[in-house]
């Protein structure tokens, strides 16, 4: 008989880990998804303050949507775009910090795969391939890496069926 655990806020740091630690065997990445709003606050006043700034500073406010506010690749440029486009059409500082902004929100972690949640379409598994050969690597061992060629759909295919023809060897399905 399979015993449920309860993960909450207490204890989900054993259970999901942060991507910048090393992984454990077995472990796979764990993908949380969720539309979120961005509203007024610390971040959002800085990113204001960014794009405001008489800098170029776009990648700067990329980095604070993807770091701070875990926004989706597209997003992290997708969102700050349309708060500049509201301020130079005429919006103020403190309207365009008030106007809530929709994005996906997407966090990543190391996990068991049994600790991800099932039937949820808010979590997917991504598993690594290689990671058991990975962590058989010791400090100091070379990494070796080799040259894919694209083909004409630009899909990187190294000919391999058990890598699927995936590029980063990396395997996609739903919890």
């Amino acid at each position: 008989m399979e015993q449920e655990t309860e993960i909450n806020e207490t204890n989900f740091h054993e259970y999901f880990k942060d991507l910048r630690s090393p992984p454990e065997k077995g472990d796979v990445i764990a993908q949380y998804t969720a539309i979120a709003d961005f509203i007024d606050g610390d971040e959002k006043r800085q990113i204001i303050s960014l794009l405001t700034s008489t800098e170029n500073k776009m990648e700067a406010t990329a980095q604070v949507m993807r770091k701070l506010l875990f926004a989706s690749e597209l997003d992290a440029y997708k969102i700050p775009r349309q708060m500049a486009e509201d301020i130079l059409s005429g919006m103020s500082e403190d309207e365009c910090a008030s106007k809530p902004y929709r994005y996906t929100l997407e966090m990543f972690f190391y996990a068991k795969p049994e600790s991800v949640p099932r039937d949820d379409p808010h979590w997917s598994v991504i598993s690594v391939l290689n990671l058991e050969e990975f962590l058989g690597k010791k400090e100091g061992d070379p990494i070796q890496s080799k040259i894919l060629q694209g083909s004409d759909d630009g899909v990187f295919d190294d000919g391999k069926e058990e890598n699927g023809g995936n590029a980063l060897g990396l395997s996609l399905h739903e919890a």
